[in-house]
């Protein structure tokens, strides 16, 4: 998607048009110089959520899975790297992980991902994938209180008829329900049920889950502990990144776990709800004969009682 410039280059986005500007210099991976491409082994593990999408959260679970819980890390992103940012952020990609198998996490879409590997990917209502994204962008890309929910939320947005951002990735990721080498997951299911998550997570990983690991992984993955670790999971090799490409504060609020907000003021507006849920019979339901996101959820637990 093409954003026009930003009229102040430097420093936290104040309209939506600089945040484009920023999020497009930062986010692309043609903005940094790449190493060496990443050959694939079969036992790689890619996470591959879209976007605040509980990402960070199976980063947890995997190198907690792999590891026997070790938290030793600086930031969870350095020991399951983005594969986008890795050589920006000093990290080489094809190197041995210290704990196996290789994990590392993506937006990518299936076509994008790496091939020859395993992977994990959650869904989540596009609807809080939004206002996720906007709290976890606020006081970090732009200032609070500047650019409006709704306005964000509608540039989010395809136009009609065209397959983009969450519900391209969706669909990719959906075509490979029958994958063995794929586990689907929903970001609701694994809140309501993270020991569930965590045995099928360990089965896809090919890990042999003892009681004992099991205990901690879970207990280490709950969103008490990883609030209480809040600082390990806060994005600071990006947020190095854009501190010295954009001038963006290197103190700013990144973690990616966070208390709960205010109801009222992260709230969509009824028409941007209902323009949701027209995008997706435009785009989802033909595609999917899934009506509605909540007939996702059940046609991927579904497919979880089966394996």
């Amino acid at each position: 998607m093409n954003h026009p410039p930003a009229d102040r280059p430097w420093g936290r986005a104040t309209t939506l048009d600089q945040f484009f500007a920023l999020h497009d210099r930062l986010m692309s991976v043609d903005s940094y110089p790449q190493g060496a491409p990443l050959v694939t082994r079969p036992s790689d593990v890619f996470i591959t959520p879209f976007a605040k999408s509980g990402t960070t959260w199976m980063q947890q679970i995997c190198h907690g899975l792999r590891s026997g819980g070790d938290m030793s890390f600086e930031e969870i992103s350095y020991v399951v790297p983005c594969i986008d940012y890795a050589h920006a952020m000093g990290l080489d990609l094809n190197a041995d992980h210290v704990f196996d198998p290789r994990v590392y996490m993506t937006h990518a879409t299936w076509d994008d991902a790496p091939a020859g590997g395993r992977y994990i990917c959650a869904f989540r209502n596009p609807k809080t994938v939004i206002v996720s994204y906007y709290r976890f962008l606020e006081n970090w890309f732009f200032e609070p209180g500047v650019i409006d929910l709704t306005a964000f939320a509608r540039a989010f947005m395809p136009a009609p008829g065209t397959l983009d951002d969450w519900w391209l990735h969706m669909i990719s990721w959906w075509r490979q329900r029958d994958n063995p080498s794929v586990l689907l997951l929903c970001y609701e299911d694994m809140v309501r049920d993270l020991p569930g998550t965590v045995r099928r997570i360990a089965r896809l990983m090919q890990i042999e889950l003892t009681d004992g690991l099991f205990e901690v992984v879970v207990r280490q993955s709950s969103r008490g502990f990883m609030l209480d670790h809040a600082d390990q999971f806060d994005e600071r090799g990006l947020r190095r990144l854009a501190a010295r490409d954009a001038g963006l504060p290197l103190d700013s609020n990144s973690s990616k776990i966070t208390r709960s907000a205010d109801k009222d003021r992260y709230r969509l507006r009824p028409d941007i709800d209902a323009a949701f849920d027209a995008l997706w019979q435009d785009q989802i339901a033909p595609r999917t004969g899934l009506a509605d996101y909540e007939a996702l959820r059940a046609a991927v637990r579904a497919g979880m009682a089966q394996l």
